[in-house]
Order: C-alpha cells, then structure tokens, then sequence
C-alpha cells in the first residue's frame, strides 16, 4: 500500500513511518521469543525502509535520528532476516541524506556494519551490509578514509574465504570500485593487493562446451565486477594523478577484456562494462594505449556494442578516444 502510495498521500505515509518506529522500539521492550521479534523487526525494517524511499528527502532528515537509533538497535539481537532489512532500510537513508548520512552516522554504523560483512554464514546479511559499504563510500567521499582499513580487511576475508557462498564475491570485488573512487589517491596502499587478487579472479574460465547455466551466470557476473573495479580503481587514481600505479597491470585488464568480450558465453552487461573500461585506460593512459588500440579486435568489440541500443553512449565516448589514440591526436 506504501509503496504504491500517490504523491497526496505522502502525509499517511509520514504517520505509518511514525507508527512503524514506534513498534519497532516496543520490540525492544515487550517480551517476545526470539523468532517472533526477529520477524517482527524484519517486517517493521522493511516498512520503514519503504516509507523511506516514498518520502521527500526533507521529510526524512526529520526523522532520521530515530529511524537510526531503533534500527542500528536492530543488531543487538539475533536474526539474520531482521539485520538484513535493517541494513536495506539503512541504505535507503543513506540515500536519502548522502553527505549528511556519513557524517552523522558512520561511526555508529560501523561496528554493526563489520559484523555484517563478516556473517558469510548468512550470505544474504554479508551482501546486503557490503552494499551500504558502497553507499557509505558514496555518501562520505574522502572522509571515508578513515573507516576504510576496516572495510578493505573485512572484503579481502570474504574474497579469501572458502566457505562463503559465491554469490558474495561479486559484490565485494565491486566494493573496490567504490572504495577506490571515495578515496582516490588512498587507495594506493591497497593496490598492489587488489589488483593481484583481480588477476587470480578473472583467470576463471567458461569451458566452450559448458551447458551449466547458473555456472555461465555467475562467471559473467564476476567478470562484469571486475572490469567494474578496475574501472573504480583507474578513475580514482587518475583523479589524484597516481594513475601510473596501475601501468604494470594494463596487458592482465586489456586480456580480461578480450578474453570475456569474446567469450561465446558474453552478455550485454559485460560488453558494456569491457567498452568503458577501454574508455577509461584510453582517457587515463592516452599514448601509452595506441598498440593495443591497434588491434583489431578492439574495432571488432566497439562494432558489436553498436549492436546493442542501450550502449550506443558509451561505445560512442571510447570510440572518440580509441581514435584520438590511433590518429595521435589525444593529449
């Protein structure tokens, strides 16, 4: 009913958030065996976290001191279903607030947030907490700097690990890119680490014959947050002019590139992550990039992006650059 509330019920759904905290403060309180008061926050959680998203950004940081007490309270109890509505309707908050979020409420949020990202028995916890990471990431921008050592140690677990379910690894890989683009020239400490941990990742291979669907998904999901971070990761360095710091590892990303763009196997989304990863080696290494853009699998690349409606920006942005490159004419 909230969710599909119009715009001159806003003021209903203010009252239903207001209820919704207000029961989820009596869970706190009242006596409940455990699984009943781990269901009812999981549905309070999600409540707000609707009533989150429906409201305007003003009419939520009215109210975002109390959402963030009674939810951050969430965590003091067991119940992997209530922590991970609890980390969703934080994200949306966070949303909601961005800058504001990080300074206001980061440092309460942090110890929960480890804990999340360190639950790979409940994988569902573990990539919903490294999600707010991300929007942590976003929300605080260089000032994260000084949560990240902890965020950075807590992902490099999960990726080491060898009893979280796959489905985690993605997600983290990705956090990389977040981090790296909050940080910037920071993340220099982390990136001979992760960009190793990135080649040993993107090793993995599609066998031609494979007919196993759900392997071929998550390969393609692994590859596309890959090249993702290491899209993160050149923006961020370039922006503080450390780029270089990535040279060594440009032949393993531009053979990641190849090797999953001409994968029978590909799909539209790592065509499009492949294109503008070319993009940004172009922008960010200009000169140093003209005999790898003389291959000509990089046209043949560019030329299969155009066949897909959705990509035509971005195959239009790298093939500027890919012949500024090729005609000597980048900066």
């Amino acid at each position: 009913m909230v969710e599909n509330s119009a715009q001159d019920m806003l003021s209903i759904v203010e009252q239903v958030l207001i209820e919704a905290t207000n029961r989820l403060e009596k869970t706190f309180t009242n006596s409940y065996e455990q699984q009943e008061r781990m269901n009812l926050q999981s549905q309070l959680c999600s409540l707000i976290g609707v009533c989150i998203q429906k409201l305007t950004d003003d009419k939520v940081k009215q109210h975002a001191d109390r959402i963030m007490q009674l939810v951050l309270q969430v965590f003091t109890s067991k119940g992997a279903v209530a922590h991970e509505d609890a980390f969703l309707a934080i994200g949306y908050l966070s949303g909601k607030l961005e800058q504001e979020f990080g300074t206001r409420y980061a440092q309460y949020l942090m110890p929960p947030l480890l804990q999340g990202m360190r639950n790979i028995e409940e994988h569902s916890v573990c990539t919903v907490a490294i999600g707010v990471a991300g929007d942590l990431c976003r929300a605080l921008g260089r000032n994260v700097a000084a949560f990240t050592d902890d965020i950075m140690r807590a992902t490099l677990e999960i990726l080491q690990s060898q009893t979280v379910n796959r489905q985690v690894k993605p997600h983290a890989i990705s956090l990389f890119a977040d981090v790296a683009m909050a940080i910037e020239g920071d993340f220099e400490k982390y990136a001979q680490v992760v960009l190793t941990m990135l080649s040993q990742a993107g090793a993995v291979e599609i066998p031609n014959d494979c007919d196993d669907d759900d392997q071929i998904e998550y390969i393609n999901t692994l590859r596309e947050s890959i090249l993702e971070a290491y899209t993160g990761i050149v923006q961020g360095l370039k922006d503080a002019k450390k780029e270089g710091i990535v040279v060594p590892a440009i032949e393993q990303i531009v053979n990641l590139i190849h090797k999953a763009t001409s994968d029978n196997h590909c799909v539209p989304s790592v065509l499009k992550a492949a294109i503008g990863l070319l993009g940004d080696l172009g922008s960010a290494y200009g000169n140093r990039m003209y005999q790898i853009f003389s291959q000509p699998y990089i046209m043949q690349l560019l030329q299969e992006g155009r066949t897909f409606e959705d990509l035509q920006t971005i195959v239009n942005w790298t093939q500027g650059i890919v012949q500024q490159i090729r005609s000597g004419k980048h900066p």
